[in-house]
């Protein structure tokens, strides 16, 4: 038997969001009314995330599907974008 991440359904999804919505509204009230950009990034991944779900269960058309993962791909690229490390400054 596998252990590890539970796979959600598009409405356990759909569900979390308004919780990482507020977050975000969170952490904007408390940074003087802008909420940090990787938060924002992360939230866009997380509806991708729950929009992709929906399609697969609904049994969308392929051509849908393939959006759902093209925009949640380019979710993830910007999220990934915002929190990669600087490059490394150092020169031996």
């Amino acid at each position: 038997m596998t252990e590890g991440r539970k796979t959600r359904t598009a409405a356990e999804m759909q569900a979390m969001l308004p919780a990482l919505r507020e977050r975000v509204q969170q952490a904007a009230a408390a940074n003087g009314g802008t909420a940090p950009l990787a938060a924002v990034k992360a939230l866009a991944v997380a509806e991708a995330a729950a929009a992709w779900a929906e399609a697969v269960e609904a049994g969308a058309d392929p051509e849908t599907v393939a959006a759902a993962v093209g925009a949640l791909q380019q979710a993830n690229a910007a999220l990934a974008a915002e929190t990669a490390p600087p490059p490394s400054t150092y020169r031996p």
